[in-house]
């Protein structure tokens, strides 16, 4: 029989991202378009003590319905966050590695996935889920160029129902 494993405070915190929550964002802001906005609901649920899952529903920005699935926990062995996620509009399944900050407020993950500047190559990502003081919290990716610069390509904020 496997060892079960404890709860830690990292899964603790994961615990409060549970709920129901409503999203709005924007992303693909250049020079030569405009923002394209997006806003959609959330559930996030617990699995046990030591993961999370969310589903999220809305329109893509080009206006057509998606749903995406997030998981989310924390592997005391590897001490870090790990977690995953797909989404209706792409076939990339991306895989997150992950730390909490000392104020354990920002959960910062590592991943790499299609470069939004050409498909055709992989480009790494660093995403990063934000607690704040009013009850809400944000979600913001960035890509990180070749240069190691990170360039901000998307940032939503949630708020419970």
């Amino acid at each position: 029989m496997p060892m079960m494993t404890e709860p830690t405070p990292e899964h603790a915190w994961l615990q409060r991202l549970v709920g129901d929550w409503t999203y709005e964002g924007g992303c693909g802001a250049s020079e030569n378009s405009p923002e394209m906005r997006f806003h959609g609901t959330e559930s996030v649920r617990a699995v046990g003590k030591l993961w999370i899952t969310s589903e999220g529903r809305g329109k893509a920005p080009d206006g057509q319905p998606a749903t995406m699935c997030f998981t989310l926990g924390f592997d005391p062995d590897q001490g870090r966050f790990v977690g995953s996620f797909f989404g209706s509009m792409s076939g990339h399944f991306w895989t997150y590695r992950g730390s909490l900050d000392k104020q354990e407020r920002k959960l910062t993950l590592e991943t790499k996935g299609p470069d939004m500047r050409d498909f055709k190559r992989i480009a790494d990502y660093r995403e990063v889920v934000e607690l704040h003081e009013d009850g809400s919290r944000s979600f913001t990716s960035f890509l990180i160029d070749e240069s190691g610069k990170a360039h901000e390509l998307m940032r939503m904020v949630s708020r419970r129902k």
